[in-house]
């Protein structure tokens, strides 16, 4: 599960193709479930049988908190395409916008838990309260290393601007340097 993209010379133009990396969804309520009927189906002793039982006891609340989140799950991962960043002399294009190289200031790695972009979840308050509450926890934890945002910040406006998201820290940062440099030789190439 990781980010990665490529760079390419088109003329005068430089163009990354970024991959973000897919959002983890539902690894954690998956792995526990089928964790839990493998220790079953496997006949172990009495004792692996009750673990197992456990297992597929907190699968269920998980999968069933999971259910409720799909809908989060299927938007975070719409928001994870591919995209192309064109930059050229006249700027950063991405998604047919353009952002002009006169206004860019910086480009800047921001991570989407740090902005307004920060989803919270309501206290689950039925019964495995507790249980749902510590694997929703671990859900958000285990995206948390791929939530990074390529952005860019403006003269005109110093909130960032997010370039593509669900990057890995390295990514992001990389990317941004690129993107950076090839501005740089865009600017004196014109």
């Amino acid at each position: 599960m990781t980010s990665f993209y490529h760079r390419r010379e088109e003329g005068h133009d430089t163009v990354f193709h970024v991959t973000p990396a897919p959002y983890p969804g539902e690894a954690v309520p998956n792995v526990l479930f089928w964790g839990g009927v493998a220790l079953i189906v496997c006949g172990l002793p009495l004792m692996i049988i009750l673990i197992g039982f456990l297992f597929i006891f907190i699968g269920v609340i998980a999968v069933i908190q999971g259910r409720k989140r799909k809908r989060l799950w299927q938007t975070e991962n719409a928001s994870r395409q591919p995209k192309n960043i064109r930059v050229d002399a006249v700027g950063v294009t991405v998604d047919g916008h353009i952002y002009r190289a006169a206004d860019i200031v910086e480009f800047t790695v921001t991570h989407q838990s740090a902005g307004p972009a920060i989803v919270r979840y309501e206290r689950i308050t039925t019964a495995g309260g507790a249980i749902g509450a510590s694997l929703r926890d671990n859900t958000e934890n285990a995206q948390g290393h791929v939530g990074y945002q390529a952005s860019l910040r403006l003269r005109s406006d110093s909130r960032p601007i997010v370039l593509v998201a669900g990057l890995t820290e390295q990514t992001a940062s990389s990317l941004i340097q690129d993107l950076s440099d090839a501005l740089a030789c865009a600017r004196q190439a014109a």
